[in-house]
């Protein structure tokens, strides 16, 4: 006879395994989530291989680039974003576009 008090599962009893759709081969390797350390190293990989000069603070958490004809601009590179200074509040998305910037206004 069913109660009529509220079904609470049992902790201790564990949910039957369902059958995995898709059984990779045993060659393939598990993909690596991106964390913010790699992007990180790979945009200052980057910016280094363009022959940016680049000063990092916060552990390359921001990073400053520019050179003595290039305009200073800050950049963080864990969300991509960069801005140039002195020019507002205006921020830019994107290392492709800020090496485009870079290597135009040398």
């Amino acid at each position: 006879m069913p109660s009529s008090a509220p079904y609470y599962p049992d902790p201790t009893r564990r949910r039957p395994r369902r059958a995995e759709a898709h059984t990779p081969p045993d060659r393939a390797l598990p993909r690596r989530r991106r964390t913010d350390r790699d992007r990180c190293h790979s945009a200052y990989r980057r910016l280094v291989a363009g022959g940016i000069p680049l000063y990092s603070h916060g552990a390359g958490a921001h990073l400053i680039a520019g050179g003595p004809r290039c305009p200073l601009v800050d950049v963080w590179p864990h969300t991509g974003v960069w801005a140039e200074r002195g020019r507002g509040k205006k921020k830019y998305h994107g290392l492709r576009r800020l090496l485009d910037f870079l290597h135009h206004n040398r």
